[in-house]
């Protein structure tokens, strides 16, 4: 069955280029801790962005606007030529709601700034590591955070890479001794060891801060009662580490007092995560910890109880149950853990072949990933008390959906078997009578990335005590609810469009309201206001419907989605576009489907608009040591297209694919079992031999000082996307198998790589010029184009522009078989790119 969503608007204008290059977006949004004040960013259109040399991690784009709801009075934190102010990710506000710490960029380099809401934001010394950085606040507005040194490379600081290359280049060249960078493995050479940074302890309202210790940190946790801070600090490195540092993360404990802090433990035969590790009881007391022994697997990995005082460490036994995360997209993060009261509890995984998967929420935006990972994995909620595991959600039928322990009280709520339930450790569990009727789907946490705690969802003042959740009707339309848990009373969230942002109460909400390409930021309070509206000039340009439609491959229902040109005919066959990722599974409409400011390569309405279909067919995918993750992709694929050809929608010898990251390894893939179906391909920043990827380090990292080589990308190939499970020297057969580069003869479709020589190592320009040199070598006729400085994702809205020129041009010549579209690249373009 085809279905087709309402048509947005009387438009009459196709989408171009231009349009999404010079359009706005509404970024994220966070109340104050009171909810009297809001923050929210304005991202700048891509055509006035100066990336300033960093990758698509780094926000130097947006402006960022503070509005008090009482007086509805509304500053902006300006950004200057020389700095530039974004959000943090989460917890900008400090707990009084008096400032608001930001990230400040420069050319340099990129900082923590504290921003008063009065004046000009004051810089915090030191630097963090990446945006996603490692902070945590005390009670009093202090801030615990960690620093890199000012030489340190920080992540996706594309310009730092070649300054500093060009430097030890300099040296080299001109001194006396060589510079060098060591890698060791044996204790002849010492591994080269980048400058060490800080935890630093700022006061920024009195313009203080000070070190408390060296080293390098990637998570902080300060106790409810401000009396203590736990803090990870990478150290020596050690195989199957819990971290992608690939370091043994040390667990410190610091006593924190209104001078300043010491440290009172050191764990050094543990390693313990990176992010999601720590967890303080509400008593602040004691810590939970996810971690293993030092020199063991990450299968040992497992909870330590600790006593902040004595420093005293209990282990938690917990048998058959795993607290790693088997999922790929996770790359095997930590399983959340909390406290029931003073009780620790966390959600573990237990093998079970009988295991069923917590129902999917429609209400998401996002499509799911599904590698297989999940398969014979079950998820309950566990508490832990005098020796043993209590299984807490052993009655549901299916794995948990969300975990939420409030605080003090004994107790916690649980999303199993669409509904919600209190579960408490000793008693039985009690179903959520007042949402009966309701299929609840997930607790009520505003959708962020990376996604906020479920704590999010719960607030209590008083006697006053409510639960957000989101609840699905017979319809699937997804409502957030908010439940008084004293009176049982239940209040429905109504109004248009996203929820982006909600008051600590859970009743008042802004929402981002999307009509056509204008986009609206709405304050939803007894005073309904705008608060911000782009892209009003676009209300004349036409969007193309998102269609779902049906089909199946080895028997297996599937759902894919298709954009139809706007304004086409409906009896006309026509030339269509697949746009692919492995292992995506398109439940609800894509994101690159929709009406979005996004890159021109990624916009499906682009594509449309050049009068293609475009097709999204779901693809999941089964581990890569087990199966041939490329024979899958092509059957998945050609089988959605064979349904729409069926019903005559598309032109079956009209059409091209097209994909990035791990969906150019899908393109290359798929153009390898099936080039007799496809006219031309497309692979951005794709992975072409997993047997060179396993190991390969980013450009960035190779250039650096730094002689500490990580085997994130060796991680991410054993238990990632592609799930190979083993070295290539123990079971080199999944490699081969899975890797385009070994079946480049039967590519006879062209093939067009793009790629930024500032990728990632598993992405790298290398894996792609070895696929070049491969396929012409074998007689093919490939183009590859390298995009200087740019990383897994353009930024720079010269490279964006010419990439989709490069897009339309390739499959206008080979798609839609337009002769002159292969050379609408002038000499003039193409000698400004060289």
């Amino acid at each position: 069955m085809l279905t087709t969503s309402a048509f947005a608007g009387a438009a009459k204008t196709p989408i171009t280029v231009d349009d999404l290059l010079d359009a706005e977006s509404l970024g994220a949004a966070e109340f104050s801790p009171d909810g009297g004040k809001l923050v929210f960013a304005r991202e700048t259109p891509y055509s006035q962005r100066t990336p300033w040399g960093y990758d698509d991690t780094q926000q130097v784009g947006e402006r960022v606007f503070v509005t008090k709801l009482d007086d509805g009075s509304t500053r902006e934190i300006a950004s200057t030529t020389d700095v530039r102010y974004s959000l943090l990710p989460e917890k900008g506000w400090a707990p009084d709601g008096r400032g608001l710490l930001l990230m400040a960029t420069t050319r340099e380099g990129y900082g923590f700034a504290y921003s008063g809401l009065d004046g000009k934001p004051v810089a915090l010394p030191g630097r963090p590591l990446d945006y996603f950085p490692a902070f945590d606040w005390a009670r009093d507005a202090r801030i615990v955070y960690a620093a890199w040194p000012e030489g340190a490379l920080q992540r996706g600081a594309h310009a730092q890479v070649a300054q500093g290359a060009a430097a030890r280049w300099r040296d080299g060249w001109n001194g006396t001794s060589a510079p060098v960078t060591v890698s060791s493995a044996n204790e002849v050479f010492a591994t080269t060891e980048p400058p060490t940074g800080r935890l630093m302890l700022a006061a920024p309202r009195r313009g203080l801060s000070a070190k408390i210790a060296d080293g390098d940190y990637v998570a902080i946790a300060v106790a409810p009662d401000d009396r203590y801070v736990a803090a990870v600090r990478l150290a020596e490195k050690i195989p199957e580490a819990l971290g992608l540092s690939s370091r043994r993360g040390e667990l410190q404990l610091f006593r924190l007092d209104a001078d300043g802090a010491r440290v009172l433990h050191r764990y050094e035969d543990i390693d313990v995560g990176e992010r999601g590790a720590l967890s303080w009881s509400p008593s602040g007391r004691r810590l939970l910890v996810t971690a293993k022994p030092a020199k063991a697997g990450r299968a040992a990995a497992h909870l330590y109880e600790i006593d902040a005082d004595s420093g005293k460490r209990k282990e938690i036994s917990a048998a058959e149950l795993s607290f790693i995360d088997p999922t790929a997209e996770n790359l095997g993060g930590v399983l959340p853990i909390g406290w029931i009261g003073e009780q620790p509890a966390a959600v573990a995984a237990r093998r079970d072949t009988a295991a069923k998967e917590a129902p999917r929420s429609p209400g998401k935006r996002e499509a799911r990933l599904e590698y297989g990972e999940s398969e014979s994995w079950r998820f309950d909620v566990y508490a832990f008390a005098g020796g043993r595991a209590e299984n807490l959600t052993a009655f549901a039928k299916t794995s948990v959906n969300g975990f939420l322990a409030p605080g003090a009280d004994a107790r916690a709520w649980v999303v199993a078997d669409g509904a919600v339930w209190k579960v408490t450790p000793g008693s039985k569990p009690q179903r959520l009578s007042a949402l009966e009727g309701r299929t609840i789907v997930a607790f009520g946490n505003d959708r962020r990335y990376p996604e906020l705690s479920p704590r999010s969802a719960y607030y209590r003042n008083g006697e006053v005590e409510r639960l957000a959740v989101y609840a699905m009707d017979a319809h699937e339309e997804v409502q957030r609810l908010v439940l008084d848990l004293r009176s049982g009373k239940t209040t429905v969230l109504t109004g248009e469009g996203e929820i982006v942002a909600t008051t600590p109460d859970q009743l008042t909400t802004v929402r981002k309201i999307s009509r056509g390409w204008t986009t609206t930021l709405r304050f939803g309070g007894a005073s309904e206001r705008t608060l911000a509206t782009v892209n009003e000039a676009l209300e004349s340009r036409v969007i193309a419907a998102p269609e779902r439609f049906e089909y199946s491959y080895e028997g297996k229902p599937q759902i894919g989605w298709i954009l139809r040109p706007p304004g086409a005919a409906p009896d006309k066959a026509l030339p269509a576009l697949v746009s692919v990722y492995g292992g995506l599974v398109v439940e609800a409409s894509p994101y690159e489907a929709s009406a979005v400011i996004q890159p021109p390569a990624f916009s499906g309405q682009l594509l449309a608009a050049q009068g293609y279909a475009v097709i999204y067919p779901s693809t999941p995918l089964g581990a890569g040591a087990e199966t041939d993750l490329m024979a899958t992709l092509a059957g998945e694929t050609v089988a959605a297209i064979d349904a729409l050809a069926a019903r005559g929608i598309v032109d079956a010898q009209k059409v091209g694919i097209i994909g990035q990251s791990f969906g150019g390894y899908s393109t290359a893939s798929i153009l390898a079992k099936r080039s007799d179906r496809f006219k031309a391909g497309v692979s951005m920043a794709g992975i072409y031999d997993w047997t060179y990827a396993y190991g390969t380090r980013a450009l960035e990292e190779t250039l650096s000082g730094d002689g500490r080589i990580s085997p994130a990308e060796m991680t991410f190939v054993e238990i990632g996307q592609p799930r190979l499970a083993k070295p290539f020297w123990i079971d080199p057969a999944p490699y081969q198998r899975n890797s385009p580069i070994f079946q480049v003869e039967h590519i006879d479709a062209p093939l067009l790589l793009l790629h930024g020589d500032m990728d990632m190592g598993v992405t790298g320009l290398p894996g792609a010029e070895r696929m070049y040199n491969a396929l012409v070598r074998a007689g093919k006729k490939p183009t590859l184009v390298r995009y200087w400085g740019e990383g897994h994702v353009a930024q720079s809205p010269a490279a964006m522009r010419d990439q989709w020129s490069r897009i339309t041009a390739w499959f206008g010549r080979y798609v839609k078989g337009a002769n002159e579209a292969g050379t609408s690249h002038s000499a003039a373009a193409n000698a400004a790119a060289r």
